[in-house]
């Protein structure tokens, strides 16, 4: 679950964001999980849960910009390809990038990213850290990562060291 601020306040485009307001804190952001869910059906029907009327170009799209869609059409059935219960028929790393473009078609301006690249190979990983770093700059991306490779595509680096949050400079990372 979300824990509220204990002190400070929470903005978006400098509006204030009522913590207590789930609804819409919810609306403007998008989640990757750590453990990324699929849901049983097809890689479209997975990407149209962030957006319904989805076109399949705009899928296309999502998925190019996540570092997955050359492998997504090398599929027989492409898009409609059955990715079975829990994602069980393709890759932990493509499981995470179409999480990723989810993400990016539900057209939140806020991505949060929680250990994007902890369940993945290093070729994946690499993509992965290819396709946020080349997210367009109008989306705030908060990440949080164990993995020392993934901080050298961050502006701002904060350690959370027995409960602070402490800056620390990109160039030190």
């Amino acid at each position: 679950g979300s824990i509220p601020p204990q002190q400070g306040m929470i903005a978006v485009a400098g509006t204030v964001i009522d913590p207590d307001d789930a609804k819409t804190t919810r609306s403007l952001s998008a989640t990757v999980a750590q453990s990324t869910w699929m849901f049983t059906g097809t890689i479209a029907d997975n990407l149209r849960m962030a957006r319904e009327n989805a076109t399949d170009a705009e899928l296309w799209d999502a998925l190019e910009s996540a570092q997955v869609a050359d492998e997504i059409a090398r599929m027989p059935h492409g898009l409609d390809t059955y990715i079975g219960e829990g994602a069980a028929l393709i890759s932990g790393g493509q499981a995470q990038r179409i999480s990723l473009a989810r993400a990016l078609l539900s057209g939140r301006s806020v991505l949060l990213l929680d250990e994007p690249t902890s369940q993945v190979d290093i070729e994946s990983e690499s993509k992965i850290i290819d396709a946020i770093a080349s997210l367009p700059t109008d989306r705030t991306v908060l990440m949080i990562t164990h993995r020392r490779s993934l901080l050298r595509i961050a502006d701002r680096v904060h350690e959370l060291t027995d409960g602070r949050l402490e800056s620390v400079e990109v160039a030190h990372v």
